[in-house]
């Protein structure tokens, strides 16, 4: 993919699991354009069409759009650099996202 070749765009906000997919796209140097929203207060109506639940992450790439932080990570590696989600390890990556989002997710949300 050419570097002038942009993606789409990244929605998030200041919360942890959008920070999480904003961090993947820049370690994997996703060519995005990072627009931050606050899709449950002030854009929550403008957001809506975005993403109808008005959650964030959402990638929003000219064919389609994805949410969820998970697969938005996978989405990258898999357009981007397969060594970040390996094919031949894929079922301990899940175990770790897995993992991820049912324990640490949880504990982080205090802060």
């Amino acid at each position: 993919m050419p570097d002038h070749e942009r993606l789409g765009t990244l929605y998030y906000s200041h919360n942890l699991n959008p920070r999480v997919a904003v961090a993947v796209g820049r370690y994997l140097r996703a060519p995005l354009d990072y627009v931050r929203v606050d899709p449950m207060g002030r854009d929550r109506e403008a957001f809506r069409p975005i993403n109808p639940n008005t959650r964030v992450p959402v990638l929003v790439e000219p064919s389609r759009s994805l949410w969820e932080t998970d697969a938005i990570a996978l989405r990258l590696a898999t357009l981007l650099d397969e060594r970040f989600w390996p094919a031949e390890r894929r079922e301990e990556v899940l175990q770790w996202v897995s993992w991820g989002g049912h324990h640490f997710t949880r504990a982080a949300n205090v802060f």
